[in-house]
């Protein structure tokens, strides 16, 4: 098994959101590789209670992602990523990234400005793994994907995870007002159709169109099946 093959088993499967986004686009494999590091991280982050043990983890990454290289890389994904100044920008941001979450895991507590930033911080990662583009400000992009990333892992982040306290920060109502948020948002934005990125935002859409009526946090979100993901990539916008 490649590492391309590895990715797509283990870190972006048939069903993940991630996977719809590749389609068009199954040559781009700097982007499959950036999106299994940042699963990596997120899922680490996510579902871990043992927040000494992921702090210590995320130490061992920043460290990996300042020191860079092929050659000297200690991880299969980051031998595997190829050296250019793209990818170096982007392990550079999530660094940034992997720092503030070692920080955070330290506070006993989190204001929704450090909700805001780990938003920000986290759509900026996704956004530029999925598709290469300048390192400038897009912040509306940003903020929606981090924003729909924080709701839809909010039901598995666990108690004492490093996590925790963004969780705590959100309200019941936050799904309905982002979904009004967002459909207004989505309708004046101009997307290139086989971007991995445009189909990424057309995968929240359909995610959001699906947990419409699921306004309360203890009801089980509804994930729309893998046949129904593929159709909707597909579908005229």
């Amino acid at each position: 098994m490649d590492i391309i093959e590895h990715c797509l088993t283990e870190h972006i499967p048939i069903g993940d959101d991630f996977y719809y986004c590749f389609l068009r686009n199954k040559k781009d494999t700097d982007a499959i590789i950036r999106l299994s590091l940042l699963k990596l991280w997120l899922q680490l982050a996510t579902k871990s209670n043992e927040s000494q043990v992921v702090t210590a983890q995320f130490q061992w990454w920043c460290q990996q992602s300042t020191q860079w290289s092929q050659e000297s890389a200690q991880h299969p994904l980051l031998k595997a990523l190829p050296d250019s100044q793209y990818n170096r920008d982007w392990l550079t941001q999530a660094e940034l990234w992997l720092a503030s979450q070692i920080s955070s895991s330290h506070a006993q507590s989190t204001s929704h400005s450090t909700r805001q930033e780990f938003e920000a911080m986290t759509g900026q990662l996704i956004a530029q793994a999925l598709t290469p583009s300048s390192f400038q400000a897009e912040t509306d992009r940003w903020e929606k994907l981090g924003q729909y990333w924080l709701l839809r892992s909010a039901l598995f982040i666990m108690p004492g995870s490093i996590l925790s306290p963004l969780k705590q920060t959100m309200a019941s109502t936050d799904l309905s007002k982002f979904d009004a948020d967002y459909h207004t948002w989505y309708k004046n934005q101009t997307l290139a159709r086989s971007e991995p990125l445009a189909q990424y935002f057309k995968q929240i859409k359909l995610w959001l169109a699906c947990n419409r009526k699921n306004t309360q946090w203890q009801t089980e979100m509804y994930e729309p099946s893998p046949i129904r993901k593929l159709v909707h990539c597909y579908l005229p916008w």
